[in-house]
Formats: structure tokens, sequence, C-alpha cells
């Protein structure tokens, strides 16, 4: 039996029963990693710590994060250890230590200059002029914070232009909860071009599904549509700066005008220390800076070198000789 057959006959049954649609896909993703380092389909049999840390190690390899090799673990080491006398061994790996990076999102300015560029694109997205969709997808993603399936899979019938509510269901949400949305009355106006009109999804996308209709979640085109925009936007368009940079964005203002447990609340993290991650600390108007809690050295600097205090000092007829 493959580890991707035990995953669909058991594990998924056993275990995910209930779990929201999000959380099955990033198993079958990171088994799909798995297969791909692999060369095709692994037996239980095969499964050894050897095989799975040289696929965490290809992950790196590829210019990923720490904790994106940290999530193959987890979902593979999960299933591996569910599957018992199965496979031979246990997994012995540990989490690798992920080194906490500075976060840098988007300034407003430059939020700005996608939404103005996204004003005045041409085409269309389904029967939908590609402006109004990509301007109205973009703004509602700043505003809400969600991740990018539970946007492009929010419900048609759950918005609520009269009463400017969103609602976004449990099953779409990778916490499992729903969600209630208060839409600012610019959203609501770049909305009303896209009220429902029967269709099931608010920002019905074309792409993106498998051959029945459904969608895969793995969101690729959409990615990759998104970054062209950027580019033409004179924007920067690497991986860290698509879908999840607005939710960033997001993170930061909210904490920047309400303080870091509201961002939380918006963007339904368990705990404060999850959206400190999402805060770019250099939008935070209270940021610290070092000249602004320690006395600069009072001493005779080298020529042509100014210290602030020394140079204070010299305006008092203080000069320290």
């Amino acid at each position: 039996m493959t580890l991707r057959e035990y995953f669909e006959s058991k594990y998924r049954r056993q275990r995910l029963l209930g779990k929201p649609a999000t959380t099955v896909r990033a198993y079958r993703s990171a088994i799909a990693t798995l297969e791909r380092h692999a060369g095709g389909p692994v037996e239980l049999d095969q499964l050894g710590d050897d095989l799975l840390a040289d696929a965490m190690q290809s992950v790196l390899d590829a210019g990923n994060a720490v904790a994106t090799a940290n999530r193959l673990l987890r979902h593979v080491r999960a299933v591996w250890h569910h599957a018992g006398d199965l496979v031979p061994a246990k997994c012995g790996l540990r989490l690798l230590t992920e080194p906490r990076r500075i976060v840098r999102t988007w300034r407003p300015d430059q939020f700005d200059q996608l939404l103005e560029h996204l004003a005045g694109i041409d085409g269309f997205v389904a029967t939908w002029p590609a402006n109004v969709w990509w301007f109205g997808l973009v703004l509602t993603n700043y505003y809400t914070g969600l991740r990018v399936g539970a946007l492009i899979t929010a419900e048609a019938a759950a918005l609520d232009l009269a009463g400017a509510e969103l609602v976004v269901r449990a099953e779409e949400q990778k916490h499992g909860a729903d969600q209630v949305f208060a839409l600012p009355p610019d959203l609501v106006s770049a909305l009303e071009p896209l009220a429902p009109c029967g269709r099931r999804y608010l920002f019905a996308w074309p792409f993106d599904r498998h051959a029945n209709g459904q969608y895969n979640g793995t969101w690729s085109t959409l990615r990759a549509h998104l970054r062209r925009h950027l580019v033409d936007a004179k924007l920067p368009a690497t991986a860290k700066h698509l879908w999840h940079n607005i939710r960033r964005l997001t993170g930061t203002r909210a904490a920047a005008t309400g303080g870091v447990d509201a961002a939380r609340r918006l963007l339904d993290h368990s705990a404060n220390s999850v959206t400190q991650r999402y805060v770019d600390v250099h939008q935070a108007p209270n940021r610290v800076r070092p000249a602004d809690l320690l006395p600069a050295p009072n001493v005779t600097p080298p020529p042509g070198v100014r210290l602030r205090v020394f140079a204070d000092n010299q305006r008092r007829g203080n000069h320290a000789g």
C-alpha cells in the first residue's frame, strides 16, 4: 500500500473527519512533494528518515522557507505514525529551527500603486471586466485579510451589500470557524458590480479547477496572474510578494491602528505571537529607535564626525574636551 492510498483510505477518514478542506489539501500537497522527490508513489515500507530528510532538503534547495520543510515533515510524519506496524521504522526526524525573519510588506503607497494599475487593466475574467474583478478581489483581500483559498471560495450568497457584510464559511477557513466581516463603504461600492446573480462563488475564477469543475486548491494560475500584474505595476513580484503579502499588509495596518491583539482577531490567529510574524515593524507608529532611548556618548569625535550630543553641547557652549 502506498502512502497516498493509506492517507485516503485510513488517515483522512479517521483523523481528518470534519476538518476544513484546506487541511486535507495540505496533507495531499505534502504527499505529492514526497512523491515528486521519490520519482513516483511511495510505498509504506519505503518510508525512512533518509527519504524524508532528502525531500526536506530539496524543498530548502528550491528556495523555500524552513517552515515549508517543517510542514512537509509534520504532515508526512503524522500519516507515517498512524500507519503503525505497516511501516518498519518510526520517524526519528525533528522539526528544524525556524529563523525569525524581519517581516516586510507593501507600504501603503505601493498597495495604492497596485490598485491603480488594476483599475486600468483591460479584458475579462469570465463575464466580468477584468479591472472590476481584480480590483474588487484585491480590495476584499486587504479589508478581510483572508487566505487566498478562503477568498476565492467565498460564496456569493454570503455577500450582503445592503447590510455591508460578508460571511465566510468555516469549511473554507484554516481555523475551521465562520467569520463575519463588516465591509467599509469603498469595498461595498467595489463589489456592487459583482453582486450575486445565481452563481456559487463571489469571485468565480475560471481556472485552477479539476475536470469536474471543482477548485483544485493550488491557485497556481491565480498566483501567476497576480505576479504579472505586480510586474506591470512595477512592483516586486517574488513568491513573497503574492497573496499572503496582502494578508501581512492587513495585519500590519491593523496592528498599527488597533494593536496586535486587534490584528490577531481580524486574522483569526490563535495567539498574538503568531500575528507578530505578520507585522512589518518598519510601519509601526510606535517603532522604537535606539536614538530615542540611548544618549549619545559625550566625547569629542574624530575630525569630520558629528555626534548628536556633541553638537548639542557645542551649541550650549559646554564642549567636552
